[in-house]
């Protein structure tokens, strides 16, 4: 595609919402990174690579079945997979690609699409939380990978949906927050430290899904925004109290994370579920600004860059990626040559995109009229243990370096311009 005119971004930096102080600003602590926006802070990297792909830095061939995705902090990297029909929160050195320790959490998880976990694990202080498909939710050391607490889903009156409990747990302040789903209460939030329940929102009571929530803050007020399966809801971190709510039909595999800005609200899945807008004012009072089916995220999430959301299209093998506007809710393009469904991040100007199909590593400069590819490359070697599933974790990162992982593979790649 000849170069196309690029549209100048807002800084990434001044999309991101109020959060605690990170103890290292190119750290990845938990999913999609420090404010959930599938957003690095990370300004010295490559702007294009070079035949082939950037240099790799290490292969690491022992993470076991599973799509968990990595968080990192400092020099270690913390990630879940199944190994010999159990499975695991390991720890890897960031630095050599070496593991440093593995606990065990719970009984592999088995389904037709892929064995293994799904959910990133989140790292708070010393310790670090994981979830793994049969819904127990471990707390660990981060320093040598000692079991400090355990709960299961079960224990709040939640069942495992089809594909098996995949949401990224939330560390939120003194709390871990995640959804059970039930009659008891959806969402429940538990004492980081012990593990004990603090509150569970009685208020909603939808099964889970895939999706894992946003914590925000709306004129002053902390509130955290979850998509389930017949509405999109906020709840306050004091007390799991509904501030607002909005009904939506998302009833088969709803899994992408909301976007938030300046009060409004995206919210995205396919199967014929579409893509919803609505503001939240200062008084919590929803109004809705448009619904229709221009963007059907299935996997791969989508980036809020600038004016414009990217993310692949539908549930199909040819279904490409669009470019959607925010605010009004337009098809800006489609781009349907060479790709099928992906998942992305953004960094430095520029989208890093993982074929699910092909698993090929793309980077490109996106702008409102189209996009251009700065380089590719193909992950080798690739899994064998998919199954009926693709290559769906998402990229990560953090320190100048790419991560990505099919299944027991976790590649590690220095995208740092040097």
């Amino acid at each position: 595609m000849t170069h196309l005119r690029t549209i100048t971004w807002s800084c990434a930096l001044g999309l991101l919402l109020a959060r605690p102080t990170p103890s290292k600003s190119d750290d990845w602590p938990q999913w999609q990174g420090y404010h959930r926006t599938g957003h690095s802070a990370e300004t010295d990297l490559q702007s294009s690579w070079p035949e082939g792909g950037p240099r790799r830095s290490w292969l690491y061939e022992n993470c076991g079945t599973g799509y968990s995705g990595p968080a990192i902090v400092g020099n270690r990297l913390y990630i879940m997979g199944s190994r010999g029909g159990m499975t695991h929160l390991l720890a890897i050195d960031v630095r050599q690609g070496k593991q440093v320790w593995a606990t065990p959490i719970a009984p592999e998880f088995n389904e037709n699409q892929g064995n293994g976990p799904r959910g990133t694990p989140a790292v708070a202080g010393d310790h670090v939380f994981g979830l793994t498909c049969t819904g127990t939710l471990i707390c660990a050391r981060t320093s040598d990978g000692r079991e400090v607490w355990r709960q299961t889903m079960q224990d709040f009156g939640g069942s495992a949906p089809g594909y098996g409990f995949s949401e990224s747990v939330l560390a939120e302040g003194n709390l871990v927050i995640c959804t059970p789903g039930g009659q008891r209460g959806s969402v429940v939030a538990l004492e980081r430290d012990t593990g004990e329940i603090r509150w569970q929102s009685s208020e909603i009571t939808d099964g889970p899904h895939y999706a894992s929530m946003l914590p925000v803050d709306h004129h002053g007020e902390r509130q955290l925004i979850q998509l389930l399966p017949s509405q999109v809801v906020g709840l306050s971190p004091e007390d799991g109290r509904v501030l607002w709510q909005i009904a939506r039909d998302g009833p088969i595999a709803v899994a992408t994370t909301p976007i938030y800005q300046n009060g409004y609200v995206y919210v995205s899945s396919a199967y014929g579920a579409g893509c919803l807008m609505f503001h939240v004012g200062a008084n919590n009072r929803v109004q809705e600004i448009y619904r229709n089916k221009i963007l059907r995220n299935h996997h791969g999430g989508v980036l809020l860059v600038g004016n414009v959301l990217i993310g692949s299209d539908g549930n199909n093998s040819d279904r490409g990626f669009i470019c959607q506007n925010f605010l009004d809710g337009k098809r800006m393009w489609h781009e349907r040559t060479g790709l099928g469904g992906g998942a992305v991040i953004y960094a430095n100007g520029r989208l890093y995109i993982l074929g699910e199909q092909d698993a090929v590593v793309r980077l490109a400069e996106v702008s409102e009229e189209g996009w251009t590819i700065h380089g590719q490359f193909q992950l080798e070697p690739q899994s064998d243990h998919r199954k009926a599933g693709r290559v769906w974790t998402h990229p990560v990162i953090a320190d100048g370096k790419l991560y990505l992982r099919d299944q027991e593979y976790l590649f590690c790649y220095d995208v740092r311009e040097h």
